[in-house]
C-alpha cells in the first residue's frame, strides 16, 4: 500500500505552511521518525495578498495563483490538500475545481467543532477583514453566536496580524493581546484564531486565560485522522 500523502498549499503567509506542517507532527501519535506521515508543502510567496484581492477583485487574482499551486501538489501525488491560509477558503470550490483530489475545507471543521463546544457562548472572531467581508466563518447558518470585532479593534487586529507577517512578532502579538483584551470586555467568551498568523499566538493567548479555537490545529488534527485511516492502493 502506498503511503496517505498530505498536500499544503503554503506560502499564504511565509510562516503559514511550515507552522501547519508542525501541527500536522504534534498531532500524530509518533513513537518513531517513520510513524509520521508523509507531507509535500508547496510554498509560493508570489500568491496575491488574500485580503487586497478579496476586496479589488473580488479573489480572482488570488484564487487563480492559488489553483495553480493545488496542481503542483496533486502532480507530486499529494492526495489531498490543506490551505495553509484561513482567508483563502472564501474561494476554496475554485481551487478545488482545479484538482481532481479533495481540498480539505477548514471552516467547515471548525464550524462543526465551534457547534459543539462553544454552544450559547459569545465567539469573537479574529480574522482579516477580507475573510469577514466574504463571510468566510459566517456565510453558513450555523448555531454559533459570532462577536465581529468593531472598526478600532478590527484595525488593531489587521495591524497585529501584519506585523506578524513582516516578522516583528512582538508588535503583533502586543496589539493582538490588546484586541482581544477589549472583546473580552465587551463579552467574548471563545475566540476563534480565523488567520494562520493568530495560531502562532495560541499558546499566549491560552495562557492570558482566553478560550481559544484555533482552525489551524482542527486541521490539523482532520488530517492526522484521514492520513491514518486510509492509505492509498498502489
Amino acid at each position: 500500500m502506498k503511503p496517505f500523502r498530505i498536500g499544503i498549499l503554503g506560502g499564504m503567509g511565509p510562516l503559514a505552511g511550515l507552522e501547519l506542517h508542525r501541527l500536522i507532527i504534534e498531532a500524530t501519535p509518533a513513537a518513531s521518525d517513520q510513524d509520521h506521515l508523509q507531507v509535500v508543502l508547496f510554498t509560493d510567496p508570489n500568491i496575491p495578498d488574500r485580503t487586497y484581492s478579496l476586496l479589488h477583485d473580488n479573489g480572482e487574482k488570488f484564487s487563480t495563483a492559488a489553483a495553480k499551486s493545488a496542481k503542483v501538489l496533486e502532480d507530486a501525488g499529494a492526495d489531498c490538500i490543506a490551505m495553509a491560509c484561513m482567508t483563502a477558503h472564501s474561494r476554496i470550490q475554485k481551487i478545488q475545481d482545479a484538482v481532481s483530489i479533495p481540498v480539505i475545507n477548514g471552516i467547515e471543521i471548525t464550524q462543526q467543532t465551534l457547534e459543539q463546544t462553544a454552544a450559547g457562548k459569545k465567539v469573537a472572531l479574529l480574522a482579516t477583514n477580507g475573510s469577514i467581508k466574504a463571510g468566510v466563518y459566517t456565510y453558513a447558518d450555523r448555531a454559533i453566536e459570532w462577536m465581529i470585532p468593531d472598526n478600532t479593534t478590527q484595525q488593531l487586529l489587521m495591524d497585529g496580524i501584519y506585523s506578524i507577517k513582516s516578522g516583528d512578532f512582538t508588535s503583533g502579538s502586543a496589539q493582538v493581546t490588546q484586541a482581544a483584551a477589549d472583546l473580552t470586555s465587551k463579552g467574548a467568551e471563545v475566540f476563534v484564531l480565523g488567520c494562520t498568523e493568530l495560531g502562532l499566538l495560541h499558546d499566549q493567548l491560552s495562557e492570558l486565560g482566553h478560550v481559544v479555537a484555533d482552525p489551524q490545529r482542527l486541521l490539523a488534527g482532520h488530517l492526522v485522522e484521514i492520513a491514518l485511516a486510509k492509505p492509498v492502493a498502489v
